[in-house]
């Protein structure tokens, strides 16, 4: 009876095939992702001879989580590098797409948003060497990450230990609608028509920012004590998931001019959090800003009022109906953000943080956007021997079509 009892625990154990992440037992296997991350650093000569701390944080909704670390140095001329292994949930979303005439229910894998730095100290000299990067991983398809982290010498301003925020801190705000960061825009006569899709399930990159105080260990917990603050820098990017598009290539279904619109993302969330670091004698305190993928991220539209100007790029002759595709490269737009928080105080009472700065959306074509113009002479105006296209950016996803 006992050894019935042993063989048949044996055989649920191993059928369960248990995961562990995060403190959390997992039954489905397809749920938990692998990624191996390879880390290497671009170090300048004066800092060859330090120890590097190389860590490794999962940016959440919930804030920073640590992931895992290593210390590296140069060895035999080569730059120091590391290879993290480690696993992550493996989440998606349902999307729709069309294909061969019909709608069909299809997986998008949510990217992981990971932030490493590098660190190392030089006491002697009271500087330190420092180096970011940040970005998205999608565990399903891209389960392997090559990353070199240019690191760099700072010189940093005082800053009184009353500036300087307490770790572990999360603020958080929706971005409801980004009208400057457009995806597509498009004006067009009667007589012309578009085909467009703004897809579900595209991976949307995003700007990342961070700021960073320090001082040393023994002087943290001093109220009196100066601290050295780095101003906010641009480090990689996070990444979104669009939950909803606009628009399916290929169902048959035109806008049709005149017509003059934009297209822009929604609901976008953001997250500003603390997070901190002792390492050879230094203490270290990071802000962090990145968007996070919520609930019923999306694209919208409204009317759009192109500029005059312009630069012509490209025409359709009659009788010739197209199309014409668009963008003809990924399209890079500009969201404003200005924000203030008021975090707790290292050494007690409280502060604000604020950033004010431009955010870059970054829509992959043909990945996130893809749009094409046609033309149905028989509506063109009689004079009319060609539709001509003008972009009003360099990626040609603002455009404005005219008969000539």
């Amino acid at each position: 009876m006992h050894v019935f009892f042993i063989i048949l625990l044996s055989i649920i154990l191993l059928s369960i095939n248990v995961h562990m992440l995060s403190g959390n037992v997992i039954f489905n296997p397809e749920r938990v992702a692998g990624i191996k991350l390879c880390v290497s650093l671009d170090v300048p000569a004066e800092a060859e001879h330090l120890r590097f701390l190389i860590s490794v944080q999962n940016l959440t909704a919930e804030g920073i989580k640590p992931i895992c670390e290593a210390e590296v140095w140069p060895e035999g001329g080569l730059p120091p590098r590391a290879i993290f292994n480690f696993r992550v949930w493996n989440e998606h979303i349902w999307i729709t797409e069309f294909v061969e005439g019909k709608i069909v229910w299809k997986k998008s894998f949510k990217p992981h948003n990971i932030w490493v730095y590098a660190i190392a100290s030089d006491r002697p000299s009271k500087r330190f060497y420092y180096g970011s990067w940040s970005g998205g991983i999608d565990p399903h398809h891209n389960q392997t990450a090559e990353v070199t982290i240019k690191v760099k010498a700072y010189n940093s301003s005082e800053v009184p230990a009353s500036g300087v925020p307490a770790p572990d801190q999360i603020k958080s705000w929706k971005v409801v609608e980004c009208k400057e960061a457009i995806i597509l825009a498009v004006n067009l006569p009667e007589g012309a028509y578009l085909d467009y899709a703004i897809k579900a399930g595209a991976n949307v990159k995003i700007d990342s920012y961070e700021k960073f105080y320090w001082t040393f260990i023994e002087y943290a917990s001093d109220p009196n004590a100066i601290w050295y603050e780095e101003g906010w820098n641009k480090y990689g990017t996070t990444s979104i998931i669009l939950d909803a598009g606009s628009g399916i290539i290929g169902d048959g279904l035109y806008i049709v001019g005149p017509f003059s619109h934009y297209f822009y993302p929604t609901n976008v969330d953001f997250i500003m959090a603390t997070t901190d670091k002792i390492y050879e004698g230094f203490y270290y305190v990071f802000v962090k800003v990145y968007a996070v993928d919520g609930s019923l991220n999306g694209a919208a539209e409204e009317q759009w009022s192109p500029p005059s100007d312009g630069m012509y790029i490209n025409n359709i002759l009659r009788p010739n109906p197209g199309p014409l595709t668009f963008p003809i490269q990924t399209v890079y737009s500009l969201q404003s953000i200005s924000v203030s928080f008021t975090f707790n105080v290292i050494v007690g009472g409280t502060t604000s943080v604020g950033f004010s700065g431009g955010i870059t959306f970054t829509f992959e074509k043909i990945n996130v956007v893809e749009a094409y113009i046609y033309v149905d002479w028989s509506k063109a105006p009689s004079y009319a021997n060609k539709l001509k296209i003008y972009a009003f950016d360099t990626a040609a996803s603002r455009l404005k079509a005219i008969f000539a």
